[in-house]
């Protein structure tokens, strides 16, 4: 699923979901479905496009049966929008045996959740090989890499 608000033929928010997978004892069990990435051009933040996007799309999630969604973000963002700790379905991220407050649940159907524990793992396209990336970045006029405040949280 993936949807952009255009505005005079610009596009100034995005939202995309992937599917991830569950793991139990080195096995999958499940495709999953993981909000993001969601971005809003920095002209057009805090005007609500963000929340739209979320809203939409999760009414989609749930017309499309989806039972529920998971995100990695900042959880002040996305507990709003009813995502809560993913660890509190025996769900963990990657192998993290910390708490790891930033991975979240939206849970639209509490019996499909319920019946499945594990390991949700990234999916390898969002691996990225730091000599590939330099390589790829070659292509384009030089830009100063930065990280602003804000942008890892969580």
């Amino acid at each position: 699923m993936d949807y952009i608000i255009e505005e005079s033929g610009k596009i100034i928010a995005q939202i995309a979901y992937s599917t991830n997978n569950l793991v139990v004892d080195g096995r999958k069990i499940a495709d999953v479905v993981t909000l993001g990435p969601l971005c809003v051009h920095p002209d057009y933040q805090r005007m609500g496009y963000a929340k739209k996007l979320i809203e939409y799309t999760m009414e989609k999630a749930k017309d499309l049966g989806i039972p529920f969604i998971f995100v990695i973000g900042d959880e002040k963002f996305y507990e709003p929008f009813g995502f809560e700790s993913a660890s509190e379905y025996g769900i963990q991220y990657n192998d993290i045996q910390d708490e790891t407050p930033f991975f979240m649940v939206k849970v639209f159907d509490e019996d499909k959740i319920n019946s499945l524990h594990g390991i949700y793992i990234d999916n390898p396209c969002f691996n990225v090989d730091e000599n590939e990336l330099e390589e790829f970045d070659k292509k384009f006029p030089f830009k100063k890499k930065e990280k602003l405040d804000g942008q890892l949280d969580f």
